[in-house]
């Protein structure tokens, strides 16, 4: 279960950090941001705190996959198993079930915030045309 919740961490960990390189990358147009320096620069540390979260389960990870886990009757089985076979599982989540419902829920968030939006319809076409739901990470 522990290994399992790490795994899942991982995942949530490079998820933010990409999100916070994103959003610094937005954050620092001087044409969409007042003050964007001082915007981009909160995300910066934001996303600095990310990178030992990041380096620790990498490196956990990695030496539990280099290890054999041996359970309560005495079998013996390969980290390399252990990980990967969690490791997949969580990939196929998040590239599939986990990433349509993210994309899904972010299109209604953006769509709810619009509501009352004079140009509404002109921002979510141009939303729109940047990709799919179903358009691959």
């Amino acid at each position: 279960m522990m290994i399992r919740r790490m795994v899942g961490l991982m995942f949530i960990e490079v998820s933010a950090f990409h999100t916070f390189a994103w959003a610094e990358e937005i954050l620092r147009d001087d044409d969409l941001v007042a003050e964007s320096d001082m915007a981009a620069q909160l995300v910066r540390c934001i996303r600095a705190d990310e990178t030992p979260h990041v380096d620790y389960l990498r490196t956990a990870l990695t030496e539990m996959r280099d290890r054999t886990f041996v359970g309560e009757s005495g079998k013996k089985t390969s980290g390399a198993e252990v990980i990967s076979t969690m490791w997949d599982v969580s990939l196929e989540q998040s590239l599939g079930a986990n990433r349509q419902a993210f994309l899904k829920q972010a299109r209604g968030e953006i769509d709810h915030a619009l509501a009352n939006n004079p140009r509404r319809a002109t921002i979510l076409e141009g939303f729109d045309a940047l990709g799919t739901e179903d358009a691959a990470a």
